[in-house]
């Protein structure tokens, strides 16, 4: 009787701590998403980056009960617009506020990969290392601190991703039915979010019926769930384009020169050493297992040479970050882009060098092993009757490999219109491939390296949240800078329109009278000039005083003290200067002259 009973403590304990670990690993990548998300300081009275845009069509949304588009942004917003008025009629209008409705989306984007991963079999731990690296990337921690649309986004890619592995392993009719529907719904919502965001769940939805093309029943279901979601998503794009103030891209039926492909190719390549980049936590974790070394140091060499003569070519392919927006070398945008004034360099060459060494080592490594993988699949495997784990890893590749494909494609076709300059391909928009390719990475690693996550991957996780963490905070520390100057200046009687203080100062003070953004903005403008380069797309701002982060030839230092700040790079003591344009003379007056 005494043994029977030890045994039954043994189990109830036992199922304690399964349950137990399956809550606290979730529960801790959401707390240190939180956690993040406050040491970087969010709470800003002003707008970063493009979130003004969102701001204000949330805003007026909760007035108006319709979506108003200013001229200036190309994304639909629907969903995330919904989102940002719901959070200011419960707790009123607020830069802040609308930041918190962001973390909230991080938080379930983090849950959502979590369950992705335990449902591909990875253990909670993993999982939760998985999500972590998605969610703590210095592009998931910047754009979490705004109201951008991209971790919207990234929540319905990643709800898509779900629903469509719940098609793969059901087993009835109507449940696979009802999962292929659920995700074409997911796709739609993330249609009104982005609208190219409705591409991956379309080739997702192509390759699970795909899969199952003996059934009838099965092919039905995804005709109808195609028609639903492509015509839903036409409508969609049609009454976008027919909205006052709406911008779309311009397709022309003119064949791109050899110059635009060459670019494009070029954008292909850097998005995908950025995506192995943001990877690299948990390729890292490969570096300590000895294992891993044996089967596939082969490549480590092979990889390197070909990184190696690649840069012998051209040395800016080595080194990270290749594309701009959020993360560069400046901590973000480059000088005069958000506000006029030179910035410092926070990501040294040097710095730059020591982690594409661990990146591409961890890379090659990683595809040795899969390489090394593959080829003993071809020599011993039965393909009548596959493993389990080979059959779940041939369905993931299926399911993401084409939805990465189409969905990267249309963003480089998008930097090579013909009928307009080239353009680059935003590291931002890459976060819906992270949320796809993360997962497939995670099981790749655990079903052929290593069930568990090894220091070094926690390591490079810590320091890419680190390095996310300090220039989120480094960001928000110049526009709380700004903003005081411009608090400055009103205090002395000068008009907000009297002021151009940059990007997002600027673009509020054009809605916040009413207007839309000039369509000027898109332009070339005479850099000679003082003026910023948006000033063109906001001409309700006069001008007469400039927010700077340095002295500005042409324009002439002001009655203002500067406003000191301080960061976390180098150099830590810095100044945000006020300077008057001569240009306008005696138009530039205020209370105290």
């Amino acid at each position: 009787m005494g043994t029977e009973n030890a045994w039954c403590d043994t189990i109830t304990l036992v199922k304690k701590s399964v349950a137990l670990d399956r809550l606290v690993w979730p529960a801790g990548v959401a707390v240190a998403i939180i956690a993040a998300f406050l040491a970087v300081n969010p709470f800003l009275e002003m707008a970063i980056n493009d979130d003004w845009t969102y701001s204000r069509m949330s805003q007026l949304l909760l007035g108006t009960g319709r979506l108003h588009f200013d001229g200036w942004t190309d994304a639909m917003v629907g969903l995330h617009a919904v989102w940002g008025a719901l959070f200011i009629k419960a707790f009123g209008f607020s830069f802040t506020i609308l930041r918190f409705s962001t973390l909230v989306t991080a938080v379930g984007c983090a849950l959502v990969c979590h369950v992705i991963c335990r449902r591909l079999g990875l253990s909670s731990a993993m999982s939760a290392f998985t999500a972590m690296s998605l969610m703590l990337s210095p592009l998931a921690i910047t754009m979490t601190s705004t109201f951008m649309t991209d971790i919207t986004g990234l929540f319905l890619s990643l709800v898509a991703l779900y629903c469509v592995l719940r098609c793969t392993q059901a087993s009835a009719n109507r449940a696979f039915a009802g999962w292929l529907f659920a995700t074409a719904g997911a796709g739609l919502l993330a249609c009104t979010v982005r609208q190219m965001l409705f591409l991956p769940p379309v080739s997702m939805i192509v390759s699970v019926v795909l899969m199952r093309w003996r059934s009838r029943a099965a092919l039905t279901a995804g005709v109808c769930a195609l028609l639903v979601l492509d015509v839903s998503a036409a409508a969609l794009l049609s009454w976008h384009d027919a909205q006052p103030g709406s911008t779309h891209q311009v397709f022309s039926s003119v064949a791109p020169s050899l110059a635009l492909i060459g670019w494009g190719a070029r954008m292909a390549a850097f998005s995908a050493l950025t995506v192995v980049a943001l990877a690299t936590p948990i390729l890292a974790s490969a570096l300590t297992i000895p294992a891993a070394w044996k089967s596939g140091g082969f490549a480590v060499l092979l990889i390197a040479g070909l990184v190696f003569a690649a840069g012998a070519q051209e040395a800016v392919v080595l080194l990270p970050p290749w594309l701009g927006n959020v993360v560069t070398e400046y901590g973000g945008l480059p000088p005069n882009q958000t506000v006029l004034g030179d910035k410092p360099v926070v990501l040294p060459p040097g710095a730059r060098m020591l982690f594409a060494a661990v990146m591409y080592l961890a890379a090659a490594l990683v595809a040795g092993v899969g390489l090394r993988a593959l080829y003993d699949r071809f020599q011993t495997w039965d393909w009548r009757k596959p493993s389990l784990r080979d059959r779940q890893g041939l369905t993931l590749a299926v399911i993401v490999l084409p939805a990465t494909g189409v969905y990267c494609a249309a963003l480089v076709s998008h930097c090579m219109t013909p009928s307009l300059p080239p353009s680059v391909v935003f590291d931002r928009y890459l976060l819906p491939v992270m949320g796809m390719i993360l997962p497939a990475l995670a099981f790749l690693y655990h079903s052929l390296i290593s069930p568990r996550v090894t220091p070094s991957g926690w390591a490079v996780l810590a320091l890419l949240a680190g390095l996310g963490i300090a220039m989120t905070h480094d960001q928000i520390a110049v526009s709380r800078a700004i903003l005081a100057a411009t608090d400055r200046l009103a205090g002395a009687g000068v008009s907000r329109t009297s002021i151009s203080a940059g990007y997002e100062y600027n673009g509020w003070t054009q809605l916040l009278a009413g207007e839309n953004i000039a369509p000027a903005a898109l332009t070339p403008l005479d850099f000679g000039h003082p003026r910023f380069w948006f000033d063109v797309g906001t001409p309700v701002v006069q001008g007469c005083y400039y927010v700077v982060l340095s002295p500005q030839l042409g324009l002439i230092p002001g009655e203002f003290e500067p406003i000191r700040y301080h960061t976390w790079f180098s150099p830590r003591q810095r100044e945000v200067f006020i300077e008057r344009d001569p240009v306008h003379g005696n138009q530039c007056t205020y209370a105290g002259s």
